[in-house]
């Protein structure tokens, strides 16, 4: 018989675009290089953890950045942990959660300016887990 092992629960809280820039390309049709910064802070006295997630687009052959979005997400989890407590799949689920709405808002800002729109296609983020769990500011007041 397996048994059965209890699960950290977290609610995705909020979203939101707390900057962005965007610099038409110097060629048309230019190949863009995209990145991803994720960071974050959690407070153990109320369990909120914020996901500061930022994508960048670059001009590969100007080396210039074309599209840069900074997001501010919120999570919380069903009660305070400590945060050696908070278990991989945040780390892991968190990004993809709110991946969609950041999406979103890439087209539609690209579509606005009448440019050539930027379609983001599905992205395994496994490897951006880590980087944002050590990039992780813990809070205790």
């Amino acid at each position: 018989m397996i048994k059965a092992e209890q699960t950290i629960a977290f609610r995705f809280k909020d979203f939101r675009i707390s900057k962005f820039s965007y610099e038409e390309t110097e060629k048309e049709n230019s190949e863009l290089e995209m990145g991803f910064h994720p960071s974050g802070r959690y407070n153990e006295n109320s369990g909120l953890y914020e996901l500061f997630f930022t994508f960048t687009a670059t001009e590969k052959d100007a080396n210039k950045k074309v599209i840069k979005v900074k997001s501010v997400s919120e999570f919380l989890f069903d009660q305070p942990y400590k945060f050696e407590d908070i278990p991989s799949y945040f780390f892991t689920n968190s990004i993809p959660i709110i991946f969609p709405y950041m999406r979103s808002f890439i087209s539609t800002l690209t579509l606005q300016a009448n440019a050539n729109v930027l379609m983001l296609g599905l992205i395994k983020f496994a490897n951006v887990s880590e980087p944002l769990k050590e990039n992780t500011e813990v809070i205790n007041s």
